[in-house]
């Protein structure tokens, strides 16, 4: 959970922007449609930069704040710093409460704050990628912003046709639409 996975800020990032498209209530799914987006990152002699996407669904215009690789690179190291710094204190608080034979107050309070620490900013630091704005961190609807995964197509699954091999994502507009597409494709 607290490895980054995102590698070394580029000058580039691809991000999928999503648009809320409806619930599949008996796979009690959100669904989305998913559009890969490459956002360039502003020079490093700025922090951040502002970012309009127009959502290629509804036309409405999305705004988000980029960081500049030097930021980048800063707010990665600050989250990794305070989740070392929460790691510091469970081992703090561990000593603390063996030291005393588990009645130690103050060792279970550092423990314990230590903990809340590690997991709230270890979160950020796996999470962060750069970029802020409406459902950059969660999902939001009726638009989200995600890092593209580096394999798409399967993310969810695929259908594949047994006649030829032909695979349908079930990622663009799920299982009904996967099938609509692959019962319509060459080989049918």
């Amino acid at each position: 959970m607290f490895a980054m996975g995102r590698g070394i800020p580029s000058s580039e990032v691809e991000v999928q922007l999503m648009h809320h498209a409806g619930r599949a209530p008996q796979l009690n799914l959100e669904m989305y449609r998913v559009e890969p987006v490459v956002l360039e990152r502003p020079p490093s002699n700025l922090y951040s930069g502002p970012v309009t996407l127009a959502c290629p669904w509804c036309g409405d215009q999305v705004e988000y704040q980029v960081l500049s690789v030097a930021a980048a690179r800063l707010q990665w190291a600050m989250w990794r710093v305070l989740t070392v710094a929460g790691l510091a204190a469970m081992a703090w608080g561990t000593v603390l409460l063996i030291q005393t034979g588990g009645s130690s107050g103050a060792g279970a309070g550092v423990l314990f704050a230590g903990i809340v620490t590690v997991f709230l900013f270890g979160s950020l630091w796996s999470a962060d990628y750069g970029v802020n704005g409406p459902g950059a961190w969660w999902i939001s609807r009726p638009h989200s912003l995600r890092l593209q995964p580096h394999e798409t197509e399967d993310e969810m699954g695929t259908l594949t046709c047994e006649r030829c091999g032909h695979r349908e994502p079930l990622s663009n507009g799920g299982y009904a639409a996967a099938k609509a597409r692959l019962a319509g494709h060459a080989c049918r």
